[in-house]
């Protein structure tokens, strides 16, 4: 993407994993409102650098 650029990625919930002792419906709401993280590498006349970001995340209901 070019600089001053963005777009919009849909996420799908997730269930915990299989050495958790939660529930689903727990472990999507212990992470509900936690941001995603992130790690973007980016590259430029021959130069490569990683940028970790915290995202948040906006719940949007469905209809």
């Amino acid at each position: 993407m070019a600089v001053g650029e963005w777009t919009r990625y849909g996420l799908t919930p997730t269930s915990p994993p299989l050495w958790s002792a939660t529930t689903t419906d727990a472990w999507q709401a212990d992470y509900a409102n936690e941001p995603v993280r992130l790690s973007i590498t980016a590259r430029s006349q021959g130069s490569e650098w990683i940028v970790p970001l915290e995202v948040p995340v906006t719940i949007e209901g469905t209809s």
